[in-house]
């Protein structure tokens, strides 16, 4: 049984198609890498499936739905699936070999990885897979929301097993419009191409005046990728318009990747038009370099703990405006 399993969403916003953090520590057995039961001829296969394929949905990375099953003799890269590897263990993430899955319609729909021999898991090592995922309301409290096994590269015999649930409370996505639920219409990234000291972005509601985000709301920033950004504890957040914010940070996943801005109670509202850029320092940067990234946001009304809780999620990458709305650090 594998010693540890958790699926950590990004966004609390329910139906939301946003990344999530599956991270997982394998147990002790001799048939994992560098063991001496090991098959050097097949090598490994994980396996990740759902038996609540109506709450939980995959997706591919470019965001489309797994609508018809592949095979493993198709060799797809898995690439096509995952965003984002790490691991801690005796060398570093394992590359897979290939990936393939089932049909999402399947009522319990598996993605597949294969290793090669001498190229798996290992024992008591940790792992985070990011892929894009869709969250119904209803999975809270589901506790094997999500399925992993470890099976043997002739496919017959298991190495390690185990389930994992959420780590948050998902609540509805808001609606333009309506009473207390702001709505994110853009999350523009400003000169962030190479990132270097701070990050800058400006944010957008939608047009209706219930949906602007207004004193009191807390704005969360999701900075990609999820498992290279480590920002620490604190941070500093400033408003163009001089009003007050208070910044701390979040974890999805083992990193610190999240920054949290609650606004002052005397901010002024942000609608559709809005000008005011918010300047976010005291980060600390990643050390490595990584290609241009998107980041996110989501909006909630405060308290958290009221019957009005309704949240709002948007990319940097939907509904850009007129800036690139990526991040980078320049590559050694």
């Amino acid at each position: 049984k594998l010693l540890a399993a958790e699926l950590h969403p990004s966004t609390v916003a329910a139906a939301a198609k946003a990344r999530v953090v599956l991270g997982f520590t394998t147990s002790i057995s001799t048939r994992l890498t560098g063991e001496t039961g090991e098959n050097l001829v097949r090598g490994m296969v994980l396996r990740l499936y759902t038996s609540h394929a109506t709450l939980l949905r995959l997706h591919r990375a470019d965001g489309t739905d797994f609508d018809t099953g592949t095979t493993e003799g198709e060799w797809l890269d898995c690439s096509l699936w995952l965003l984002e590897l790490w691991a801690v263990d005796a060398v570093s993430f394992p590359h897979p070999s290939s990936c393939w899955w089932d049909s999402w319609a399947q009522s319990q729909p598996s993605v597949y990885l294969r290793f090669d021999a001498g190229n798996g898991l290992r024992a008591r090592s940790k792992y985070e897979f990011v892929f894009l995922a869709t969250l119904k309301e209803a999975a809270n409290g589901v506790e094997g929301l999500i399925g992993l096994e470890i099976m043997d590269g002739d496919g017959i015999s298991y190495i390690g097993y185990g389930q994992a649930g959420i780590t948050k409370t998902l609540v509805p996505m808001s609606i333009e419009g309506q009473v207390n639920q702001v709505v994110l219409r853009s999350l523009e990234v400003l000169g962030a191409e190479p990132i270097e000291n701070n990050v800058q972005i400006r944010l957008k509601s939608g047009a209706h005046s219930n949906s602007e985000i207004v004193a009191n709301n807390i704005v969360r920033l999701f900075l990609f990728p999820l498992t290279l950004w480590n920002v620490g504890s604190s941070c500093t957040a400033t408003r163009s318009d001089g009003a007050l914010v208070d910044c701390t940070t979040e974890r999805t996943g083992r990193n610190a990747n999240v920054v949290t801005m609650t606004l002052d109670p005397n901010s002024p509202p942000i609608g559709d038009n809005s000008s005011t850029i918010f300047t976010i320092s005291g980060l600390r940067i990643p050390s490595e370099g990584f290609f241009r990234e998107p980041l996110a946001a989501e909006v909630w009304t405060h308290p958290r703990e009221t019957p009005d809780y309704f949240a709002s999620f948007l990319g940097s990458a939907d509904g850009r405006l007129g800036g690139n709305n990526f991040a980078s650090k320049a590559v050694a």
